[in-house]
């Protein structure tokens, strides 16, 4: 009786061979995803002091609303609001982003 080529052990070898190549490695990182809302969130620190709360003449935003801080980064983002430096801060940051630094900052006593 002829064998199979399917049955031979030289194609198994092969079949596991080629499985175990297209296998994820697991000592490989997972995907890395996008920055944090702290990472963001640290653009704004050199102006507005740690943690949203300002030292000197910039505004401190730590405890505005969400709202607050979101509308106006919006309005610098689309050059609504006049600004020297905001608007080209911002201007990068989607929509999440900007109630993602929002809402991080508001969170902020």
């Amino acid at each position: 009786m002829k064998k199979s080529w399917i049955a031979s052990p030289a194609f198994a070898a092969a079949f596991v061979l080629a499985g175990a190549a297209l296998a994820e490695d697991p000592a490989k990182p997972p995907p890395q995803e996008g920055p944090t809302v702290e990472t963001i969130a640290r653009n704004c620190t050199g102006c507005h002091g740690a943690d949203g709360k300002s030292p000197g003449s910039v505004p401190t935003i730590a405890g505005k609303s969400a709202d607050w801080i979101a509308h106006r980064l919006m309005q610098f983002r689309s050059g609504e609001r006049p600004s020297t430096i905001m608007g080209r801060i911002i201007k990068p940051f989607a929509d999440e982003d900007i109630r993602n630094i929002a809402d991080y900052f508001a969170a902020k006593k």
